[in-house]
């Protein structure tokens, strides 16, 4: 994984290559070293997005399920009132 940064010594930007403990400064030439704890930071973070990601979609899911159970209750209850408004009608005419 690449990961961009700044150098140190002169402020330039520069690509961190994870599978290389160092790198050298395409502007100044000083050598950069990688940071292993903020390589770990980062995993860590990516991790935790990936799992708020499938929490928040897991949570959608459910959220769609129940809007559909409360749609079929709703059409089941107007339709068991027109059946009543209709016995109803039968019964008084």
């Amino acid at each position: 994984m690449i990961r961009n940064v700044k150098c140190e010594s002169c402020g330039g930007a520069l690509k961190l290559d994870e599978d290389h403990p160092i790198s050298f400064c395409p502007y100044c030439g000083a050598a950069v070293k990688r940071d292993e704890t903020s390589m770990d930071e980062l995993r860590l973070k990516l991790k935790y997005q990936d799992m708020k990601e499938q929490r928040e979609a897991k949570e959608e899911r459910e959220q769609a399920k129940s809007n559909t159970r409360q749609f079929w209750f709703a059409m089941l209850g107007m339709f068991g009132l027109m059946l009543f408004l209709i016995i109803v009608y039968l019964i008084i005419r």
